[in-house]
C-alpha cells in the first residue's frame, strides 16, 4: 500500500493539523482585511463610540462631535476610531456642538489641527493634554460658559495660540503647565475670583504675553513657575488673604514688567527666585513668613522695600544685588545675627541702594490675634486628605474603644 494511502486511512479522512493552521490563518487575514475596510470607510460613528450619548462625524478635514454628556476616557485597548483608522492625520478643524460636558484626555492631539476652537457653553471639563502640541490659533469661551476645569497640559506647546484668555467666573481649577510655552499667546489674562490659587507653571514660558496681569487679591498662593519668563506682563500683584501661603519658587522669575508686589499676610514664604530678575519692580511690601534664597535677587529697580514685623527669616541672598544702609549710612548685610536691623523697617532709595527710613507699623497691619473666630492657621495648608484621614481614624478609634 502506498504511504499516502496509509496516512489517509489512519486519519480517518480528517484534515491534518497543518491544514487547520492554514485555514485559520486565511480566515484571520480575511477578517483583518474586512475590519480595515470597515474602519477605512467609516466617517460617522454610532452613539456610544466616544461616550454614552456622544457620536462623531468627519466631513472633509473637519471632525464634528455631537450629542450630550461626557466623553469616555480611551486607552490602548479602547482607542477612538479616528486613531485606529488614521483619520487623525487629516483632521484640521474641530466643531464641538452644544451639549458636550467634558473632553477626554489627549483626545484631539492631531498633528495638523489648526484654527479657532469654539467651546460650547455646556462644557465643564477639559481633561489633560486635549490640545497639547497642536497648531490651534485661538480659543473662544462664550458668555455663560460653565467651564470649571482646564487640566494639566491641556494647551501646552500650542505655539500658534494667540489672543486673549478670558476665564469664566465658573472656573475653579487650572492644572499644571496648562498653557506652558504658548509662545505667541498675547492679550489680557484675568484670573477669576472663583480660583483661590494659581497652580504650577500655568503660563511658564509665555514670553510674548504683553498685558496687565489681574490677579484677585484674595488668592491663597501662586505656585512654582506660574508666570516664569513672562517678560511682557505688567501690573501690581497684591495678596491680602489672611491665610495666604505666599508666592512659590520662580513664580515670577524674569517678569521685568511688574512694578509692585504686596503680601499683607503670608504664613509660608516668598519662595526661591520668586521675583528674581524683575528689574521693573519698584515697591515690595511683605509682612510675615520667610524670604527665601534669591527671592528678589537682581531687582535693581527697587525704590521701596517694607519688611514687616512678622517676618521670621531672610536668606542672605534674598536681595542679592541690592545694598542696604542704616540711617547713618552704614551698610547692613543680611544674616541670621542681624535680622532685627531689617525686620519691621522701611528701606527707600534707588539704583540698588536702599536706606532705612522708618518703621512699617502704620503701612502693613499685623495679623489678627488667634482666637478672633477665624480659621486656626496651624491647620492651613495641610492636605485635605490628611485631615479627613485623621478625622476618620479618630472616629474608628472611638467606635472600637471597649
Amino acid at each position: 500500500m502506498a504511504r499516502s494511502e496509509r496516512i489517509s486511512r489512519q486519519s480517518g479522512g480528517r484534515t491534518s493539523t497543518g491544514d487547520y493552521k492554514a485555514v485559520l490563518l486565511a480566515a484571520a487575514l480575511v477578517l483583518t482585511a474586512g475590519a480595515f475596510v470597515i474602519l477605512s470607510d467609516a466617517q460617522e460613528s454610532d452613539a456610544g463610540d466616544i461616550g454614552p450619548n456622544l457620536s462623531w462625524e468627519l466631513k472633509g478635514n473637519t471632525l464634528i462631535i455631537k450629542g450630550t454628556g461626557d466623553m469616555r476616557e480611551f486607552g490602548q485597548l479602547l482607542p477612538y476610531a479616528w486613531y485606529t483608522s488614521q483619520y487623525y492625520e487629516y483632521v484640521e478643524h474641530i466643531v464641538l456642538n452644544e451639549g458636550i460636558t467634558s473632553l477626554a484626555k489627549g483626545c484631539f492631539k492631531f498633528p495638523n489641527l489648526t484654527g479657532e476652537i469654539v467651546l460650547p457653553k455646556s462644557l465643564k471639563v477639559i481633561a489633560p493634554s486635549v490640545f497639547e502640541g497642536t497648531g490651534i490659533t485661538s480659543i473662544v469661551i462664550p458668555e455663560g460658559s460653565q467651564l470649571t476645569t482646564i487640566d494639566r497640559w491641556a494647551f501646552k506647546d500650542c505655539k500658534e495660540l494667540t489672543g486673549n484668555i478670558w476665564l469664566p467666573k465658573s472656573m475653579t481649577y487650572i492644572g499644571t503647565e496648562a498653557f506652558k510655552d504658548c509662545t505667541k499667546l498675547t492679550g489680557n489674562i484675568v484670573i477669576p475670583a472663583s480660583m483661590n490659587y494659581i497652580g504650577t507653571g500655568i503660563f511658564d514660558g509665555c514670553k510674548n504675553l504683553s498685558c496687565e496681569l489681574k490677579v484677585q487679591p484674595d488668592v491663597l498662593y501662586i505656585a512654582h513657575r506660574a508666570f516664569q519668563g513672562c517678560t511682557g506682563i505688567t501690573g501690581k500683584i497684591e495678596m491680602t488673604n489672611q491665610y495666604g501661603l505666599g508666592v512659590w519658587g520662580s513664580a515670577f522669575k524674569g517678569c521685568k514688567g511688574l512694578t509692585e508686589f504686596t503680601a499683607l499676610h503670608c504664613i509660608s514664604s516668598i519662595g526661591e527666585s520668586a521675583f528674581e530678575g524683575c528689574t521693573g519692580l519698584k515697591v515690595v511690601r511683605v509682612n510675615d513668613g520667610r524670604l527665601e534664597d534669591r527671592a528678589f535677587a537682581g531687582c535693581t529697580g527697587l525704590t521701596e522695600v517694607d519688611i514687616g514685623s512678622k517676618i521670621n527669616g531672610i536668606k542672605p541672598t534674598a536681595f542679592e544685588g541690592i545694598q542696604f544702609f542704616d540711617e547713618d549710612g552704614n551698610e547692613l548685610v543680611i544674616n541670621n545675627d542681624n535680622l532685627s536691623e531689617f525686620v519691621g523697617y522701611i528701606f527707600e532709595g534707588s539704583d540698588g541702594k536702599l536706606t532705612r527710613s522708618g518703621p512699617t507699623a502704620e503701612i502693613i497691619p499685623d495679623l489678627p490675634d488667634e482666637g478672633d473666630g477665624g480659621i486656626n492657621m496651624m491647620y492651613v495648608g495641610l492636605p485635605a486628605a490628611f485631615i479627613a484621614g485623621l478625622i476618620v481614624g479618630l472616629l474608628v478609634t472611638r467606635i472600637r474603644r471597649p
